[in-house]
């Protein structure tokens, strides 16, 4: 994970929600213009505000990014997770010249996980391009989409769905989807199960691999050129090491498969509605698909 880039995406997602107390021009100026660079301390945020250079630091005991499940790095609590926001918090009312009074902490209440959003718009829209054919396998993810988030267990749910795609999901595709859900298990910072998840999927992955050899076929040019798209989709959605939802990622990579498969209709519309979310990302600073 390019750590700098981590905080500037976090440091924008509260831009984004405060940017309705400002000017729409300031709010653009201050956010076009943020740059974050490590420091010894932390990490160095810059930016312009009415023409003038700014500078704020940010110490790392202040934030608590993303630990890899494979790393000694032990994974943030709550309350650490809290923290940190209130430190991107903090530096979003600076820039913006915001008082605390002004620019209130937001309610505690359970907020929609907006990373669903794109994944489910793309199953749905592959799922009708693909037809009846399609169908069992987009059902299968939107389950799993779904379970990741609101299911007890979230990550365990899509050990079990894999097996379940293997018997229903074309086999490259469901291949695909298992196998880079293995490894994404295996370094998820939620240590319960991480071997038994990570195996799990690996073992799915495998029971589909059989099938898609035997039905490879040489793919056509549109197929390969998806796959380059998905691929290189999905090295610029893993760059924003703050999201925490394991389908973006795999959806990415499986639908580049799927139109190597010759499900190209389908795999190049589930492909366009996860650009567009990765677009909204960028812009937006992650707030929309948090």
């Amino acid at each position: 994970m390019n750590r700098p880039l981590a905080v500037r995406f976090l440091l924008l997602k509260h831009l984004w929600k405060l940017r309705a107390h400002v000017p729409s021009e300031r709010y653009a100026e201050i956010t076009r213009s943020l740059t974050v660079q490590s420091s010894a301390a932390g990490f160095v945020a810059r930016w312009k505000s009415g023409g003038k250079a700014r500078e704020y630091e940010i110490p790392s005991r202040g934030l608590s990014l993303y630990a890899r499940g494979d790393t000694a790095e032990p994974p943030g609590s709550d309350a650490d997770d809290e923290r940190t926001e209130g430190t991107a918090r903090t530096f979003a009312r600076h820039a913006l010249g915001l008082s605390e009074a002004a620019a209130p902490p937001p309610s505690v209440a359970r907020r929609v996980p907006w990373a669903v959003v794109g994944p489910v718009v793309a199953l749905i829209a592959g799922g009708l391009a693909g037809g009846r054919a399609l169908a069992p396998a987009t059902a299968v993810l939107l389950f799993a989409t779904l379970g990741e988030v609101w299911a007890p267990g979230g990550l365990f749910l899509l050990t079990g769905t894999g097996f379940l795609l293997a018997l229903v999901g074309p086999p490259g595709f469901a291949a695909t989807w298992n196998l880079v859900v293995s490894v994404l298990q295996f370094l998820s910072p939620y240590p319960r199960g991480r071997a038994v998840r990570s195996l799990g999927n690996l073992v799915a992955g495998v029971i589909a691999v059989g099938p898609a050899m035997s039905s490879a076929r040489v793919p056509d040019p549109a197929g390969l050129a998806l796959c380059l798209v998905a691929i290189v989709l999905a090295t610029a959605r893993s760059s924003y090491g703050s999201h925490r939802r394991l389908m973006p990622l795999a959806l990415l990579l499986s639908f580049g498969v799927l139109a190597i498969e010759g499900w190209v209709v389908p795999a190049a519309v589930s492909l366009a509605v996860l650009a567009a979310e990765l677009v909204i990302l960028a812009r937006a600073g992650g707030s929309p698909i948090d």
